[in-house]
């Protein structure tokens, strides 16, 4: 995962800065021009945000590969009444044609993720008709509300992202993945509407699935969205499933799954050596405050104690 922030004096130094994006940004407004850009650039996603003082037009073509997603995120210098813009989010598929104009002050949010992986999960929840309906819109009409849910989301798994660097790269990685996956489908089914309940013989069988594909790869657990691709079902099918069948959200009763795993193992790791940050990483839990937590929670008692008991 690549991060970087950057100040520009030129705009179209800042516009060949965004890996990937055919693009001229051209400065409209009279002085010296001073932008500042954050990229976040993983295998699958970009997050791009962008401050401009001076008014700049920018028109190109969006990765061919992406779906595009941008929102203002603070009011520009040329508004006297000091507002954002309109509340839209604009919306650009893969390869498609865009013309911008960014008053001063502006600063534009924007991310992309796979145009490919979004098709299929998003057909899952609304179906191909709704899927296509929706890539084919410029923009949706979102309570401001709404956006600046998105925009905080979206900050709150960047921040600090610059300053860490460590083994656990690859995980956060795919945490702001998943993120940014998750909000654009959920706003999607709040504009396309909701799929149809399954049946409760189908309910128990995705219980079963989801917790043999989450016990298979114990080290990397498939998140929400995977399960859903490869069962080929709703987020919402999935989470009613599991509350009918064990009264549980999914994320938790496979959480508590490999900490029961976890504390198997801990009552043998004594006399194999293993420490618990290996039996932990072993079953998937990569940050240890937050698995020492939740394991806490689960059985009253911390997994040192329970490996000193071994």
């Amino acid at each position: 995962m690549r991060y970087h922030v950057r100040g520009f004096r030129d705009s179209q130094q800042h516009a060949a800065a965004i890996a990937g994006w055919q693009q001229v940004y051209a400065q409209l407004g009279p002085g010296c021009l001073s932008s500042e850009l954050l990229l976040l650039s993983g295998e699958r996603f970009q997050i791009i945000h962008e401050v401009f003082d001076k008014r700049v037009v920018q028109y190109g073509k969006a990765p061919a590969d992406r779906f595009c997603v941008s929102l203002a995120t603070a009011p520009t210098v040329d508004d006297p009444r000091g507002k954002v813009a309109s509340p839209r989010l604009l919306m650009l598929r893969g390869g498609g044609e865009f013309l911008l104009h960014a008053p001063a002050g502006m600063a534009l949010l924007s991310f992309c993720v796979d145009l490919e992986r979004l098709r299929r999960l998003a057909e899952i929840e609304l179906g191909a008709a709704g899927v296509a309906r929706l890539t084919a819109l410029p923009a949706l009409e979102v309570p401001l509300a709404r956006l600046e849910a998105i925009r905080l989301a979206i900050f709150r798994h960047v921040g600090g992202l610059g300053r860490r660097r460590g083994d656990d790269d690859g995980l956060r990685e795919r945490s702001l993945e998943e993120t940014l996956m998750t909000l654009l489908l959920d706003l999607w089914l709040e504009v396309g509407g909701n799929t149809p309940r399954r049946g409760v013989g189908v309910s128990a069988y995705l219980v079963r699935q989801s917790q043999a594909l989450v016990l298979a790869e114990p080290a990397r657990p498939p998140s929400v969205l995977e399960l859903c691709e490869r069962l080929h079902v709703s987020r919402r099918t999935l989470q009613d499933s599991f509350q009918r069948e064990v009264g549980m959200p999914p994320v938790a009763f496979l959480r508590s799954l490999r900490l029961n795993a976890v504390r198997r193992k801990l009552a043998s790791a004594a006399a194999r050596g293993a420490t618990v940050g290996d039996v932990a990483q072993e079953m998937g839990f990569n940050h240890l405050s937050h698995f020492a937590a939740n394991y806490h929670q689960l059985f009253g008692e911390y997994p040192s104690e329970t490996w000193r008991r071994a």
